[in-house]
């Protein structure tokens, strides 16, 4: 990562414009082998402390891996190991590369999401139940309990455990204490209403959630991604808008956005599937549509990535679904 764009190099395989408002653009040199270079510039917790981080994106994504899942998933979660855990229904999966099942854990209720902890790399989840659980010794052990029923959780690199409710997202700590909250009293409007996935920016540490606003929440159905800082403060709220670019993949009222999983990739860029259109969305980490990664036909599911920025996804009309491993960059 270079820190100072203005003694970088002139690469070769693109030019890259940042304004000063952390803005990216791509521009493709015409010399160059067809790679793009996007650079992203992140805020970071203090004013002004800015971060520059480089990818190459590669012309086009290419299809590392491609097989039939042998069981349902509800999350993907790609392990330091080039495996990747799963919950469906009652169980937790562990696959390789190849979609072969290595291991599998099973739990007495349905499981709502998983998320992979930073330090010790064990499986988080969360229950119908209300259980916040850990993996260990291959059993769930519960460490704590929420009022309500938990969504969707993501546990932080600061080791906080970070859940989505019915209309809010508290941040608490591994064992159970609330540490913040997005709830809002009965005469505000709640930043969130139906939080379906939580996704850390390991750059920033800026969050990304997406938003189903349920109308049974007090939603207008208008599903959206809204990024937050530590503070569950606002920065930026994505609606599905693409560039006129992309006129071949515009949204119609009767295929509006429908956002089903979100990520971000180690440069702190943010992929979305997008389960109508359906594709997916590489994002810089302000907002501004960088590509599309990739298009299917059948609806995209799930969306994950691994050390390598190998994106592992999740897409089917019916059952069983498919899995595709892409590379989309240079940072492998």
């Amino acid at each position: 990562m270079n820190t100072n764009p203005q003694n970088h190099p002139k690469q070769a395989i693109g030019k890259v414009v940042t304004s000063g408002q952390g803005q990216t653009s791509i521009e493709k040199d015409p010399s160059s082998d067809g790679h793009i270079q996007s650079c992203t510039q992140h805020q970071t917790g203090d004013i002004g402390d800015k971060a520059v981080t480089r990818t190459t994106l590669l012309t086009e994504t290419r299809v590392v891996e491609e097989w039939v899942s042998s069981c349902f998933m509800n999350s993907l979660c790609p392990t330091i190991d080039d495996r990747a855990w799963t919950c469906s229904h009652k169980t937790l999966t562990l696959l390789d590369r190849k979609g072969q099942e290595k291991h599998e854990v099973d739990h007495k209720t349905w499981i709502n999401d998983i998320s992979l902890s930073h330090t010790t790399h064990r499986p988080w989840a969360c229950d119908s139940d209300n259980n916040i659980l850990e993996l260990v010794s291959g059993q769930l052990i519960q460490r704590f309990r929420t009022k309500e029923v938990p969504e969707c959780i993501c546990v932080t690199s600061s080791d906080h455990v970070l859940v989505g409710m019915s209309r809010h997202i508290s941040k608490y700590t591994l064992q159970g204490q609330v540490v913040l909250t997005t709830e809002a009293t009965r005469t505000e409007k709640p930043l969130v209403y139906t939080p379906r996935k939580i996704t850390e920016c390991p750059v920033t540490n800026n969050v990304a959630v997406i938003d189903d606003r349920s109308e049974d929440h007090g939603g207008d159905g208008n599903r959206r991604v809204i990024a937050m800082d530590t503070n569950f403060q606002e920065l930026f709220v994505y609606r599905g808008e693409i560039p006129s670019s992309y006129k071949q993949t515009l949204r119609t009222v009767d295929n509006p956005f429908y956002p089903r999983s979100i990520v971000y990739d180690s440069q702190g860029n943010i992929i979305i599937a997008d389960r109508n259109t359906p594709m997916l969305l590489l994002l810089s980490g302000r907002s501004e549509v960088l590509r599309i990664l990739h298009t299917y036909t059948e609806s995209v599911w799930l969306v994950g990535i691994d050390r390598h920025d190998i994106v592992w996804s999740e897409f089917g009309n019916k059952y069983p679904h498919k899995v595709k491993l892409l590379q989309y960059s240079d940072n492998t």
